[in-house]
């Protein structure tokens, strides 16, 4: 009967670790946590995914527009962001003018643009938006920095850690059962 229990144990540990590990429900393009700032007559709402981009590494940035007054969706807008991020002397290192978002057609009150930007530091977007009730313009910071491997290691050596949980459970359950069964 121990055998038994011990590949119902593992069955029970995998079953955990793979309800752990399924991304949980997110908002619009993986974005969780949006910046609202008022652009002219509209209200735009910031958000990357990552939360903390790396240098050289896609990013998604995740926009809501919206008329401020009103709450209702902007047909017909014109939404673009530039990018730039300022040495110690004010002097802009690297930056980006005129990059067209695409509305996501399946809820017209979000904005997608997915990029990459090579130089760690902080950021600065200018959103703007130019529509029906005129133009508007919002600045957002985010700060790009490089990435560490500790997460990615911890991450394999858990799953390592997992497998080799599971495979000894296997082997105990069958080992057990070949000796049931005179084999």
């Amino acid at each position: 009967m121990r055998p038994r229990t011990a590949a119902l144990a593992a069955l029970a540990v995998a079953s955990v670790a793979l309800a752990a590990w399924t991304p949980a429900a997110q908002a619009h393009g993986g974005v969780t946590d949006f910046v609202r700032e008022t652009a002219g007559p509209y209200e735009v709402a910031f958000g990357t995914s990552p939360r903390t981009p790396s240098p050289g590494s896609p990013m998604h940035v995740s926009l809501r527009v919206i008329e401020a007054g009103s709450g209702l969706a902007v047909p017909g807008a014109s939404v673009t962001m530039s990018g730039r991020v300022l040495g110690d002397g004010g002097a802009a290192l690297e930056s980006f003018e005129g990059v067209d978002a695409d509305l996501y057609e399946e809820d017209p009150v979000f904005w997608d643009i997915d990029l990459a930007v090579e130089r760690a530091g902080d950021w600065v977007f200018t959103v703007e938006v130019e529509g029906g009730p005129g133009e508007g313009a919002a600045d957002f910071s985010v700060r790009v920095r490089d990435s560490s491997p500790v997460p990615g290691i911890l991450t394999i050596v858990g799953l390592v850690a997992f497998l080799t949980v599971v495979a000894l459970a296997m082997r105990t359950y069958l080992g057990a059962r070949r000796a049931r069964s005179g084999g």
